[in-house]
């Protein structure tokens, strides 16, 4: 039998041929641009709806916000994609600025909508739902108008949307290059290694305790060597969100989760009061198992531990394998995606230095596919966590036929 050999490199060309110099990406940009244009002559044209023959204005409106999305999203997830493979490509980071700068010229659009419908009577309101084009947006659309920024005037909106781009979102951006740049220097046999902080992440789960609790020790303490830097960047990005807050009039710091989650506070603490009503199993396995490796308490740097005294690696194709054959069971749509996910390149595993720390998925509405990112090296826990992004691979491509207005949560 022929053996199976899966890239361990991802295959962002089929998406955008070139990288951050790709010629096709800044066509797209070039056509998301001239989108929210035509969204901002359209706002700016747009009055308060008195009668439901205004819906003949609206309906462009959104179908026109809904293309805006799928564009914005599939070149949020290249920029992730390419900054996430290597977060020093500078033109890459260029790149981002300008992808930002157009959703926040599409957000202040957005929220100069939501405004417009807030002045809407409810009759004519509801009456405008009731049409056959806007039937399928109801609950978006009431969405929309029940969570507007009554609060600010237009300039306030359009300074925060500004804001956001090289305040909010770019502390975050900062955070993350910074931790891509670490690099963590570890005694693994006898021999230093020099790994990103995602190489060391996977030894959360080696087989030997003393490489675990190094591990464990030197992330610590390169943490606390940055922690003033890291706590002021924290600091920046929730005083950034709290002076937001006060101008929206947001008193509770749970308010704007909840309503982005579409809970209510009363879900949140039933979920909690659960957790600690049925805890115990949990720690009672805790425990048990730290008696397995041989300590009177769970350690930090043994919580991923294997069980078994087995040292075996699992190589990326036989992950594959068993991954893919347990997807079967639950039909072939699901193992046919992950098979197509595998075999054109979809997955970027390889165990390298210089890549981001973070695992994710990314979705490509534009194309119909997924992309999904981590660093491999061959542990039962990697596998696991391979398999969880397969599973937002495979949600994205169950919400393929879904609108591009409602398959975007927000």
């Amino acid at each position: 039998m022929e053996k199976i050999s899966y890239s361990r490199v991802w295959n962002l060309d089929k998406v955008f041929i070139g990288g951050s110099k790709s010629s096709q990406f800044l066509e797209h940009m070039n056509r998301l641009a001239a989108l929210v244009n035509i969204l901002e002559s359209s706002i700016k044209s747009l009055i308060t709806p008195i009668s439901i023959n205004e819906v003949i204005k609206v309906v462009p409106l959104i179908e026109n916000i809904a293309t805006i999305r799928l564009y914005l999203s599939q070149a949020n997830s290249f920029i992730t994609c390419l900054l996430a493979e290597n977060p020093k490509d500078q033109e890459a980071a260029t790149l981002r600025g300008k992808v930002a700068q157009e959703e926040s010229r599409f957000e202040k659009e957005l929220s100069k909508l939501k405004k417009i419908f807030t002045y809407t009577k409810e009759d004519v309101w509801e009456s405008i739902l009731e049409t056959e084009k806007l039937q399928e947006y109801r609950f978006i659309l009431n969405e929309w108008r029940e969570n507007a920024d009554k609060n600010l005037s237009e300039a306030e909106i359009n300074l925060i949307s500004d804001l956001m781009v090289d305040g909010y979102h770019a502390w975050g951006h900062f955070y993350n290059n910074l931790v891509s740049s670490i690099k963590i220097n570890i005694q693994i046999n006898g021999k230093e290694e020099n790994l990103s902080v995602g190489q060391a992440i996977n030894l959360r789960s080696h087989h030997s305790e003393e490489v675990r609790k190094e591990a464990h020790y030197v992330l610590e303490t390169t943490w606390k060597e940055k922690e003033e830097l890291f706590s002021k960047i924290i600091n920046h990005i929730a005083g950034f969100r709290i002076q937001v807050n006060n101008k929206r009039g947001i008193k509770s710091i749970l308010e704007e989760p909840l309503k982005k989650n579409r809970m209510k506070e009363e879900t949140l603490n039933t979920m909690w009061t659960v957790i600690s009503k049925y805890k115990q199993p949990f720690s009672n396995y805790l425990e048990r198992k730290a008696e397995m490796i041989g300590g009177t308490s769970m350690k930090a740097y043994n919580f991923w531990a294997p069980v078994t005294k087995s040292n075996q690696v699992i190589t990326f194709e036989e992950a594959a394998t068993l991954i893919t054959e347990y997807f079967s069971q639950f039909g072939s749509e699901l193992e046919g995606f992950v098979r197509r996910a595998f075999y054109e390149g979809w997955i970027e595993a390889e165990d390298r230095p210089n890549k981001s720390a973070i695992s994710f998925c990314a979705g490509f509405p534009l194309t119909g596919e997924s992309r999904v990112f981590m660093t491999f090296n061959g542990t039962l826990l990697n596998m696991l966590t391979l398999v969880h992004e397969l599973g937002h691979a495979f949600h994205n491509h169950a919400m393929k036929s879904v609108n591009g207005l409602n398959n975007v949560i927000r």
